[in-house]
């Protein structure tokens, strides 16, 4: 039996340090989220309704809302361009950044329209292997996302037409009758695995609602009372809670939104909505810490040491992935009694 337990730690050992080489704990990440969903989700409805319809429901429920969510994310983006795009907001924006900017520097800012196109055309043209590698590297990521969560929807919904398992977590251990020792013992890696991520994301729906309401007081308070309004702030505040649910990629992507409609007020505006942001960004690792820190009982301190070690190492998804691998680490040393 101890060489089974031995084997399964091996094995897991070797399968996240596998993803982690050839890139794929995006798609870990999105399909563990969109099971938990599926999971939690399938929970209350079953409280709502038959447990009969309660799979089917939920199926319509996690469609609906990845129409919405795909939909919401559609219109900001052609907002966004759409505005950026639009001529009187680039020429204001040229004006502006010639007027906020000294007489030294005012001879590398195009003049009009026509030369600010230009310069985008030979810029294009000069630096188009490594645009077109960074475009097909984003492209190639986020089909490992998706394809991750399409993998973790059909694992879920597979789970749930199963009435002899009506928690997927808390079940995800099968009877010896079912499975041999050795998956058995896998099995029950995983599901311990399961666990410190679905603590982690809980805290990070926290984070996000932080983030949200610093962002909302920022937007919707300290602006308006010193007399600045930014368009389509309401629906910037909404994109700032769901983009805050992707960890820290998610407030790279809110910044980029807020610092863009900030120009079509003016660069002064821009440039303190940014530093706002690049500050709540600061501090959000410090809040991580300590939130996730609580809910998985790892002191801050020994948080943001490894938060430091796994974006060294591994990078920016290997920050993301710092708490749950090092959670799920305690948590196994704790149930063998090594600490």
């Amino acid at each position: 039996m101890y060489q089974l337990k031995k084997t399964s730690y091996i094995l897991m050992v070797a399968s996240i340090l596998f993803l982690f080489y050839f890139h794929l704990m995006g798609a870990l990440i999105g399909g563990l989220a969109v099971f938990l969903i599926v999971n939690q989700l399938h929970d209350f409805i079953g409280t709502k309704v038959h447990s009969k319809w309660a799979h089917k429901v939920t199926m319509l429920a996690v469609t609906i809302l990845t129409l919405l969510i795909l939909s919401g994310i559609g219109v900001a983006i052609y907002s966004g361009v759409n505005a950026t795009a639009n001529t009187n907001f680039t020429s204001d924006f040229l004006e502006q950044i010639r007027n906020f900017l000294p007489v030294s520097l005012l001879s590398y800012i195009p003049e009009d329209l026509l030369v600010l196109k230009n310069h985008v055309i030979e810029f294009l043209k000069s630096h188009f292997s490594n645009l077109f590698s960074f475009t097909t590297h984003s492209f190639h990521s986020l089909f490992i996302v998706l394809f991750g969560m399409l993998i973790g929807a059909i694992i879920a919904f597979a789970f749930l037409k199963n009435v002899e398992v009506p928690k997927l977590v808390d079940n995800m251990e099968p009877t010896e009758q079912q499975v041999g020792p050795l998956t058995k013992e896998l099995m029950a890696r995983v599901s311990l695995f399961s666990s410190v991520f679905q603590k982690v994301a809980s805290a990070q729906v926290k984070i996000a609602a932080l983030n949200t309401i610093l962002t909302g007081i920022y937007l919707l308070v300290i602006l308006p009372i010193a007399g600045i309004h930014i368009p389509y702030v309401k629906t910037l505040v909404l994109l700032t809670f769901v983009f805050g649910l992707l960890p820290a990629i998610g407030n790279v992507l809110s910044n980029i939104l807020i610092t863009v409609l900030a120009l079509m007020v003016s660069i002064e505006v821009a440039v303190v909505s940014l530093a706002f942001a690049v500050g709540i960004h600061k501090l959000e690792y410090f809040i991580i810490a300590k939130i996730v820190g609580e809910s998985l009982k790892i002191s801050i301190w020994e948080m943001l040491i490894v938060m430091l070690i796994f974006l060294t190492v591994f990078g920016v998804i290997g920050s993301i992935l710092s708490p749950v691998i090092y959670g799920y680490l305690k948590e196994e040393l704790k149930a063998n009694k090594l600490i």
